[in-house]
């Protein structure tokens, strides 16, 4: 399956998911979530009225949620004058009603700031249905206060709520899906007493429900072709670029490495690096690539250049030996060019030996004491340095971590080519630093092979070897990544060695 389907599949799925969660949302949570927040932020409403009213005693900085069923009343501890208060003012009423005071005398016998308190919605309408009010001026009808407590009083509850000074009280009464809810908030202060009443509705999202399902056909298919465009968009922007690189990859998979090119993928996203870091890889593989193009046609040329130098001692030797065989002429004094043939064959047997020093099997990276290694290679000079009348000094030290085997080559093929080529009765100095070492030796290298001292088979016209020693020492220092440099200095050939 492609990723671009793969894609389709997990946004669809996502989007149902999504849908799944609204139609619950709709359903369960909402209802609750909304009558939770009413009440929640209906409560904090009665609190601040309650609180700031018993601060100011007016209601000119208080916003309530109704200006005419919110308000307030104070009722002193003494006597029977009251103060309503609401956003429209403030007004005193002189109660001379005897059940009005025996309300008034009820309401100051409850307990308002009981942990939890004896005060229930009976309590407060068992005082109000004793309430009786004298016919008013003009009207022949007696108005007295009924209150209803039968059967609708038994979905009723009341919770309550703790404020500073005293307690807020939340009567509930359920009907028709719908919650009427009175808060009564009651303060018991040094001299008086203060209520709050606050009034309200609350719808429980019976009627609002149906309409948020019917909205749904329209929500869920805004959510798929939302989600299928996105997908579509995210899909050109992602699969887009990985079809580059892949494109890229198998364009390059049919074309020689030397002839690999970058893609460069523009952006700044994952993807952009990714590629970018691929082109890196690349680069680096062609550059192995040409580097192991050249060695091989380095190796080729040596393999060449090793042929036509064993060629010639090999046709001498194998000319001494016929004529020997056969004695033709002078070759019949065996005794005279057996020598000669000998030389022949220990200096094709020295060739061999240094073109099979090019191996370096079985090395062992470790840490190298190169003064030690330089005493070692001394040591083994020693003879021929006292045949020649000279001495290697050792100066300094140097502990490195390397390959053994080969550090312990170029040591000893370059202090033994500072003793074969270095002047008589002189001094050969090997001075050891940090991440390199110095030799000199007193002599010179003929300018002309300066420059190609390290390709096979250069030596000098004086030389005795066959111009293989540095060749080797050079190709080990490739591998060990150090750098040699040697340069014609005052009376002396000075050789530096850098470690990286």
């Amino acid at each position: 399956m492609k990723l671009s389907k793969k894609m389709l599949i997990f946004s669809v799925s996502i989007a149902l998911v999504l849908m799944l969660f609204l139609l619950l949302y709709f359903i369960v949570l909402m209802p609750n979530l909304y009558l939770a927040q009413r009440k929640e932020n209906t409560i904090a409403l009665a609190k601040n009225l309650h609180e700031g009213f018993i601060k100011e005693r007016s209601y000119r900085n208080l916003t309530p949620d109704n200006y005419f069923s919110n308000f307030s009343v104070v009722i002193p501890k003494t006597g029977y004058e009251l103060q309503f208060s609401n956003k429209f003012g403030n007004m005193r009423v002189s109660v001379e009603n005897e059940s009005v005071k025996k309300l008034i005398d009820g309401l100051r016998k409850l307990d308002y700031n009981s942990d939890n308190p004896e005060l229930s919605q009976e309590a407060v309408f068992a005082l109000i249905e004793e309430v009786k009010l004298p016919p008013l001026e003009g009207f022949s009808v007696d108005i007295s206060l009924n209150i209803n407590t039968g059967q609708s009083m038994d979905n009723a509850r009341t919770e309550y709520y703790a404020l500073s000074k005293g307690v807020l009280l939340a009567n509930i009464l359920e009907q028709d899906n719908l919650q009427y809810v009175s808060f009564i908030a009651l303060s018991d202060l040094d001299n008086e007493f203060i209520m709050t009443m606050l009034p309200t509705m609350y719808d429980s999202l019976s009627e609002i429900t149906p309409v948020a399902l019917g909205s749904l056909p329209m929500i869920l298919l805004a959510i798929l072709v939302t989600t299928f465009a996105a997908s579509q968009y995210f899909a050109k922007s992602v699969i887009k670029p990985i079809q580059q690189i892949q494109n890229h990859a198998c364009t390059l998979k049919n074309r020689s490495p030397s002839d690999w090119t970058n893609l460069n993928l523009e952006g700044k996203d994952e993807l952009a690096m990714l590629s970018g870091r691929l082109d890196e890889v690349h680069q680096e593989l062609k550059k192995h690539y040409e580097n192991i193009s050249a060695e091989k046609e380095r190796q080729e040329l040596f393999v060449r250049a090793s042929s036509h130098e064993l060629k010639t001692p090999l046709a001498s030797a194998l000319l001494l030996c016929d004529g020997m065989i056969a004695k033709i002429g002078k070759y019949e004094d065996t005794e005279a060019y057996l020598p000669e043939l000998r030389k022949i064959l220990l200096s094709m047997q020295k060739m061999l030996q240094e073109i099979l020093l090019l191996r370096s099997d079985g090395d062992e990276y470790a840490l190298v004491d190169f003064r030690t290694l330089a005493e070692r290679v001394a040591e083994q000079n020693s003879i021929l340095c006292e045949q020649q009348d000279m001495r290697i000094e050792i100066q300094g030290n140097l502990q490195y971590k390397t390959w053994t085997n080969l550090a312990y080559k170029v040591m000893e093929t370059l202090i033994g080519n500072a003793v074969q080529h270095g002047e008589p009765h002189s001094v050969i100095r090997v001075m050891l630093y940090d991440k390199g070492f110095q030799i000199w030796n007193q002599g010179n290298i003929e300018p002309q092979i300066l420059n190609n001292i390290f390709e096979p088979f250069v030596s000098g016209a004086q030389s005795k070897g066959h111009g293989l020693g540095l060749y080797i020492v050079n190709s080990y220092a490739k591998l060990l990544k150090w750098q040699i440099n040697i340069q014609n200095e005052d009376k002396g050939v000075n050789l530096i060695c850098k470690m990286k």
